[in-house]
């Protein structure tokens, strides 16, 4: 009665495959009357003797027969029975071997047919690809959306730091501010729809470089420490001193990641103080893990919005009156990336008590001294200029003027070619140091140009050829490497991304003869604004604030010194070097390394006579600013 009603068949054969006996679920499911027409067949060559795809199954590799020949169980999922009408069916079984006295003389089969488990299995893999495919679609049409959008910000952004350059009112001053902050909030929502494209797509890509840690954290910090003073917040950075100098990892991201935080912090703070910490958390042999910290005193968090930030497309305070806006993904686009550095995201708050951020990443040791800015000799400067000899490929007339603007705005000029083929021939017929190639232009693309100027050009001196384009996904660097092209700089850039990438290929090009007093402190103000990005009134701001600064810093260390205080005074250097770095006071961050050195040595002596000389890089800067405000 068991085996009647048994939802599995199952059946039993002897030593040569013959069956011996069959319940009914096993005749019901095969397509037979009764057992008779089962039992004393070879049930290997009756149900089993081919696979799904029709190719014949022979009997010596037949799993069920090992449990005979073998005396073992198999379980296999996924093989064919074939019913008596000749349709077949995937089926699970079990195949045990059967005893008597010690000896085989047999083996019981149990099976059941398992085409709906085939079918849901195959359903989630077709689900799983269409959704596949529709994250390919989503990725294409960001990419798309993404140069759409972004060609037109580039000649905003570019045609607003050739005006920025020109005669204003303050009026005018004020507009164009308002208008680049608009900007740039613009192009950071952009980019953090890339971003998380990119996470869920698993073609983020991270950098493997050496870079120095404080001195990326400092400068990452100046933007979000002016505006954080400017609301009355005090702004602190605190550098544990076991941190290393050098790092390897990737710079970029990590200043995603705490310029990220810093801007919440400063963004939900309206009073109190925001403290930037940075410590060792542990290391091996190869790796150093960091800890991070940003702490605020602002509005803080419930244990509910702690629960959803790190979840895409969500945000604290969502409802309409909220004051700050955003797509919601920086938080979760941080996570991502913490994760993928080996570390993990944490925060502790309490509504209207603050919030403490905290993040571990992984970076490699390594002893590779990074190379300090110098300032070269003067009298090389035009003559360096008059020799880097530049090509612009580009066919779009608002990102050609941007482009001629911010070079002529340096003392640079270029030839332009409005397409591929045009480009060519001007390479053909002068030799360029720089090409900067759009890759999206009529007649003839930047790839197919850029494999025409290296054939033409064969043995003669290749330019590099610098990849621009508005296109910003995953992929796009090898595309271009692939056709020729030495680097890729993504539309829209500012005219730092620019500077930086003729500096790469031309060293020293930037060098500029310092006449006087005030030119020296504008092109301090300067140097600021390409890299921190902010206006000419916050820089010289921001530079008078580092001469009060100095002045208590150089004091400080003297009297240390006097003390025999080398610790202190080695400690206050070293503050002196890492904000005179961030303001780009070059010269006087040399002199303060030196003199950290110098106290480290025990040599005061040496360290005095460099402080006279960081006394005077800092009388120049105070003279300066006294020239350029008259």
């Amino acid at each position: 009665m068991i085996s009647a009603f048994a939802a599995e068949g199952f059946y039993g054969i002897d030593l040569n495959g013959i069956c011996t006996f069959c319940n009914a679920s096993c005749i019901r499911m095969l397509g037979y009357r009764n057992q008779d027409e089962l039992v004393g067949e070879n049930m290997h060559w009756k149900i089993h003797y081919r696979h799904p795809d029709g190719a014949q199954l022979p009997q010596e590799e037949c799993n069920i027969l090992k449990a005979i020949i073998h005396g073992e169980g198999t379980h296999v999922e996924g093989e064919f029975f074939w019913r008596a009408d000749g349709t077949g069916f995937p089926v699970e079984y079990f195949s045990y071997p059967q005893y008597r006295d010690g000896e085989i003389i047999g083996a019981v089969v149990t099976f059941k047919d398992i085409t709906e488990r085939i079918e849901a299995r195959n359903e989630i893999i077709k689900a799983k690809e269409q959704a596949e495919a529709a994250n390919q679609a989503k990725s294409r049409f960001l990419a798309t959306m993404s140069h759409e959008i972004r060609a037109p910000m580039n000649g905003i952004i570019g045609l607003l730091q050739v005006l920025e350059n020109t005669e204003l009112t303050p009026q005018q001053s004020e507009l164009i501010q308002t208008i680049k902050a608009s900007a740039d909030t613009l192009l950071v929502l952009i980019n953090d729809v890339l971003d998380i494209s990119k996470i869920e797509a698993g073609k983020l890509k991270f950098e493997c470089i050496p870079f120095d840690i404080r001195a990326v954290v400092e400068a990452t910090m100046i933007p979000y420490a002016v505006r954080s003073l400017e609301k009355g917040v005090k702004f602190n950075i605190r550098i544990s001193g076991d941190v290393p100098q050098t790092v390897m990892g990737d710079p970029t991201k990590l200043k995603q990641v705490i310029g990220n935080l810093a801007n919440n912090a400063v963004k939900f703070t309206d009073a109190g103080e925001i403290l930037i910490e940075v410590s060792l958390h542990q290391q091996t042999d190869s790796e150093v893990e960091l800890l991070f910290t940003v702490k605020d005193t602002g509005i803080g968090l419930t244990k509910e919005e702690i629960g959803v930030i790190f979840q895409p497309f969500t945000q604290a305070d969502s409802s309409s009156t909220r004051k700050d806006g955003g797509t919601g993904l920086g938080l979760a686009i941080c996570k991502s990336i913490v994760e993928m550095m080996q570390g993990k995201i944490d925060v502790v708050s309490e509504k209207g008590k603050g919030a403490v951020f905290s993040f571990t990443a992984t970076f490699g040791k390594t002893k590779e001294i990074l190379e300090k800015p110098k300032v070269e000799d003067c009298t090389q400067v035009e003559s360096i200029k008059d020799k880097v000899r530049i090509l612009l490929v580009e066919d779009n007339e608002i990102n050609i003027r941007v482009f001629v603007e911010l070079l002529k705005s340096k003392g640079l000029h270029c030839d332009v070619a409005l397409n591929g083929a045009e480009a060519v021939r001007a390479c053909r017929e002068k030799d360029y140091d720089l090409v900067f190639m759009d890759c999206q232009m009529p007649v003839m693309d930047g790839y197919e140009a850029t494999k025409q100027i290296r054939a033409v050009l064969g043995e003669r001196k290749n330019p590099v050829i610098i990849a621009m384009t508005a296109f910003a996904l995953s992929g796009d660097m090898e595309k271009c490497l692939q056709a020729g092209m030495d680097d890729y700089l993504s539309k829209p850039f500012r005219w730092e991304d620019l500077a930086k990438m003729i500096k790469k290929y031309v060293p020293n090009w930037e060098n500029r003869t310092i006449a006087s007093v005030k030119d020296y402190f504008s092109h301090t103000v300067r140097s600021l604004m390409e890299e921190s990005g902010l206006d000419k009134k916050t820089c010289a701001g921001i530079l008078n604030a580092f001469c009060m600064q100095a002045e208590e810093l150089i004091k400080g260390i003297k009297e240390n010194l006097d003390q025999g205080c080398f610790k202190e005074a080695a400690a206050l250097a070293h503050q002196l070097k890492g904000s005179a770095g961030n303001v780009r006071a070059k010269e006087m961050a040399e002199q303060a390394v030196q003199v950290e050195n110098a106290v480290g040595e025990l040599n005061p002596i040496l360290a005095r006579e460099l402080l006279e000389k960081i006394d005077d890089i800092l009388k120049n800067l105070r003279q300066g600013e006294r020239e350029d405000n008259q």
